[in-house]
């Protein structure tokens, strides 16, 4: 039997409708209409406040005046709920503290009294593209924190993590996260355990570094700046010599590639997945050209489940292929798994970038391979999707007519097979747009 609340103001509401209500306004994040229903009644605060909670953002750049004129971090009023009703921790699922150095005395004490976190984003400063350096482990982080850290990751079961700027984080971490299935990592590098003098506080309790078992990920991405420490990730051992992460079970994965020393590590990670359903990279001209080296890395198992490819590439002159190889390679797939398997490919999306005031090439030979690629109705039957969007950056002032104009002619020229398929259902895009910096 359902659970009726009555309202003071009379009405009767099954509890049930209650929690329907207010999970549906939550999907909405729509938290100022949350907060007014916990103010109705003792049954709608409790069920609201469940939300309101499960999402807790503490970031540098929010602050609120207070009574009398003081200032107060957001970390600094979380603290004081905590304080208040030490029952929110329970509700908080999804943390992020993205913050500054010197506003991170406030944080020991959040951390420590969460542990039901399930997603944990970690980092300091602006971590935009042109943000400041990283903040070093060691030496910019203060004990306590470090130590509550610690703490925080041997008290919650966190199954994604974002990390953002940070310098020599000991890899001896990861060994308190055994239900670890997302990563995701921006300008970070790495210590290896055996630094003694980074872990020698940090020890793992018993169970709690599952069985030693390497940590099955399920999503991986590498933002900017991470060529050495995605390096170390894919080589990373425990303390018992076994792999740290299995690349296997692998299904979405994200990299930005901006140095050549990452190329090779990036395609012994396409090795190593066995089931990639999502796969979204790119990179600068120059700095990678995956023709004749992406097909074969790509493990056989993948072809049977890769559903969806998204591929970016920022050129700065005629002389580069825009695709970097990757019409060639779409074709080699195509050819390998040609009698062995079907490939459901149904999505592939494609950001060509011109650097600011640069060049592109333009001749329709070379955009065409792309559209004999993906046109050929054996090639790849499940596709239902093919976007391409050419941005162009450029100073104010700058003459683009003639770029504009070539790129034009090859969106009418050079992917009949596309247009084609088109008439047929395809969802085919090809869009120029100009973007000042």
């Amino acid at each position: 039997m359902s659970k009726l609340i009555a309202l003071r103001s009379g009405p009767v509401i099954p509890y049930e409708l209650i929690e329907l209500i207010i999970a549906l306004i939550a999907t909405e994040d729509d938290i100022e209409t949350l907060l007014a229903l916990a103010l109705l009644d003792h049954h709608f605060s409790w069920v609201a406040r469940r939300y309101i909670f499960s999402y807790i953002p503490l970031e540098k750049w929010k602050y609120q005046q207070e009574e009398g004129g003081q200032i107060a971090s957001e970390a600094e009023q979380f603290h004081r709920i905590l304080d208040r009703n030490p029952g929110v921790a329970a509700f908080v699922h999804k943390f992020d503290y993205v913050n500054d150095l010197k506003n991170s005395h406030h944080a020991p004490a959040v951390f420590r009294r969460l542990y039901n976190v399930k997603s944990f984003t970690f980092g300091f400063n602006d971590y935009e593209i042109y943000g400041p350096r990283q903040a070093n482990w060691n030496t910019s982080i203060s004990a306590a924190l470090r130590k509550s850290i610690y703490a925080f990751f041997q008290g919650n079961s966190l199954r994604s993590l974002q990390m953002l700027n940070i310098a020599d984080v000991p890899g001896i971490l990861f060994e308190l996260l055994p239900c670890l299935e997302e990563l995701d990592l921006h300008s970070v590098t790495f210590s290896g355990w055996k630094n003694v003098a980074l872990n020698s506080s940090l020890k793992v309790p018993e169970g709690k570094s599952s069985s030693g078992d390497p940590l099955k990920l399920k999503a991986l991405t590498m933002r900017r700046k991470m060529e050495s420490g995605f390096a170390y990730i894919m080589d990373a051992k425990r303390r018992n010599g076994r792999h740290m992460m299995d690349y296997s079970q692998v299904m979405a994965a994200h990299f930005h590639i901006e140095h050549p020393d990452m190329v090779s590590t990036f395609l012994e990670f396409l090795n190593r997945t066995e089931q990639l359903t999502e796969l979204a990279f790119g990179g600068y001209c120059g700095e990678f050209d995956i023709k004749n080296r992406f097909t074969s890395s790509l493990n056989p198992n993948s072809f049977q489940t890769l559903r969806r490819l998204e591929f970016w590439h920022m050129v700065d002159g005629r002389q580069y292929d825009p695709f970097a190889g990757l019409s060639y390679e779409l074709a080699e797939l195509a050819y390998r798994a040609r009698g062995a398997v079907v490939l459901p490919l149904a999505e592939v999306s494609i950001g060509i970038q011109v650097d600011t005031d640069g060049a592109c090439d333009t001749s329709p030979d070379v955009w065409s391979q792309l559209d004999i690629a993906l046109s050929q109705p054996k090639n790849f039957p499940h596709l239902r999707t093919v976007n391409v969007k050419v941005t162009i950056y450029y100073c104010r002032g700058a003459h683009l007519e003639n770029l504009v104009q070539e790129l034009h002619i090859v969106e009418k020229t050079s992917f009949n097979g596309l247009r084609e398929l088109q008439r047929r259902g395809l969802n085919f895009s090809f869009k120029v747009t100009k973007k000042p910096v």
